[in-house]
């Protein structure tokens, strides 16, 4: 590979350019190149499959197929300038030929005359495509056990092959399981450029709840992330073990005393090695991939990127994590935060509200009142009138009304209310008028004599405690309620008579 970038070029407006194009029966491929001093040196290389209708195609059209494909591919290099255009199927020359309106030169060239045997890399490509891989080619003609190790120690003792050796197995990460929210945070910064300005934001992630907090900043020096991991720990609580890469912002002396003052564990994982912060970068490729989503999606839109970034982790929290199985909101906050998607779920409390009131006995429900019923309203200053009538105005509440009560409107519980029907009367009266009992009653000094009570018997019962001086003509009448109640009945008292056999006429 080292011959063939030492043979390659860079693109400059002021070079020769030529544009060489071929097919085969399953794809196309076209290099562009600058001619400097007599040599091609390529700049850019392209190629594709060929789909099932085009690999139908004739092999003339198979040949413009791949000249058009080429022209479309490097239009950006090719628009407005001269050019040379090389295939090798001579009748394109005739159907593409140079007319007065096009800027390139078409050239035929034999297949034949494409130096491959003199080039070196391209010498080298084609016997490992003829013959195979040096172990491959090995196995096809001899064998014996160990065979693949052996060509392998042989590559690995070669200064020259371990040089230009790809890197090796990819060693995976393994974070020690955690059990507990905050324990372990991971801890990076993501740069993205919104409107033509970058925009720096400060991301972290928890390793147990999968939270994550993205916070848009304007510079990231050490005291600025100092600020913002202030703030978290005062809304959350301070981190166990804090995860980050060796960026200056965290690698300071100042960050890491406030970490050891608040006894915090930090970590550093290794220099561009970013599979190690693997959490924190996933978090920066999410959220870059949703603000970028967004951009494309409504790209004059009137959010800007704090509510792009909100919407984004309102989103996530709420979403059942492919590890925990569980949203992170629920894990780290304990609870199910409500969203537009939660209220089509039904509502628990109103269920069990309903179902305790249907059965709850009927006499301590609690009565509720409308809008406009007249009502009697008890009186709490411990006067004569108890009960004064009023209107519902407004229900504040299941337990409390707004009444007009004489003009002024009241805010009362609904135990000091009572419904102004024929049943219920207001017990009412003054001192100038004392009340007066309307329940009929025995006349004063009279005394009621049972059917089957004997003379005897009715004068040996002690006659009523009364006062005699008080007549009928001092008493002043109390007006009388407009409404009706049925009289008290007095509770009956054990007959204290002798019962006696009844006489016999002989």
């Amino acid at each position: 590979m080292d011959l063939l970038f030492g043979r390659s070029s860079l693109y400059d407006p002021t070079k020769k350019l030529k544009l060489t194009c071929d097919s085969s029966c399953y794809g196309v491929g076209a290099v562009l190149s600058h001619v400097i001093n007599g040599e091609e040196k390529p700049i850019s290389l392209a190629s594709k499959t060929l789909s099932s209708a085009e690999k139908n195609y004739a092999q003339i059209k198979r040949e413009a197929l791949v000249d058009v494909f080429g022209l479309k591919k490097y239009l950006n290099h090719l628009f407005g300038r001269r050019f040379e255009l090389v295939t090798d199927h001579s009748p394109l020359t005739i159907i593409f030929g140079e007319k007065k309106n096009r800027d390139y030169q078409i050239l035929y060239k034999k297949e034949a005359d494409i130096p491959t045997e003199k080039d070196v890399v391209l010498k080298q490509v084609f016997v490992y495509v003829r013959d195979g891989w040096p172990s491959a080619l090995a196995r096809s003609f001899v064998w014996w056990p160990t065979l693949d190790n052996q060509i392998e120690d042989q590559v690995k003792q070669r200064s020259s092959c371990q040089s230009q050796s790809n890197s090796g197995r990819v060693t995976p990460v393994y974070w020690p399981l955690t059990h507990r929210r905050w324990q372990q945070v991971h801890m990076d910064l993501a740069q993205i450029y919104y409107k033509g300005a970058a925009v720096n934001i400060f991301i972290l992630t928890g390793a147990y709840s999968k939270w994550i907090e993205a916070i848009v900043m304007g510079t990231v020096t050490t005291s600025d992330i100092i600020t913002e991991v202030r703030s978290l720990v005062a809304a959350y609580g301070l981190m166990e073990e804090v995860v980050s890469d060796n960026g200056p912002q965290f690698c300071s002396q100042l960050i890491k005393k406030i970490f050891e003052k608040n006894v915090i564990k930090h970590t550093l994982t290794p220099s561009y090695r970013a599979n190690s912060n693997g959490a924190a970068e996933r978090a920066v490729q999410n959220i870059k991939a949703a603000i970028k989503r967004s951009l494309q999606d409504q790209p004059f839109s009137f959010q800007n990127l704090q509510h792009i970034k909100d919407n984004y982790l309102m989103v996530f929290r709420n979403t059942p994590h492919t590890v925990t199985g569980r949203t992170p909101a629920e894990m780290f906050l304990g609870r199910r935060p409500r969203t537009r998607l939660s209220i089509l779920q039904p509502n628990l409390s109103e269920h069990v509200e309903k179902k305790r009131a249907a059965t709850t006995p009927a006499l301590i429900r609690v009565k509720t009142y409308d809008e406009g019923e007249k009502v009697w309203v008890r009186n709490v200053r411990r006067e004569e009138v108890k009960w004064f009538p009023g209107v519902v105005t407004k229900t504040k509440s299941l337990s409390t009304c707004l009444v007009r009560v004489n003009g002024v409107t009241k805010f009362v519980h609904v135990d000091y209310l009572k419904p102004k029907s024929t049943s219920e009367l207001p017990q009412m009266g003054t001192n100038s008028n004392p009340a007066v009992n309307i329940n009929p009653s025995r006349p004063q000094g009279s005394v009621v004599q049972s059917e089957d009570k004997t003379i005897s018997d009715v004068q040996s019962e002690p006659p009523p405690q009364r006062n005699m001086q008080t007549t009928t003509s001092d008493v002043q009448p109390s007006p009388l309620p407009l409404t009706y109640s049925e009289p008290t009945q007095e509770p009956l008292k054990r007959s204290t008579r002798v019962k006696r056999r009844p006489l016999k006429y002989s």
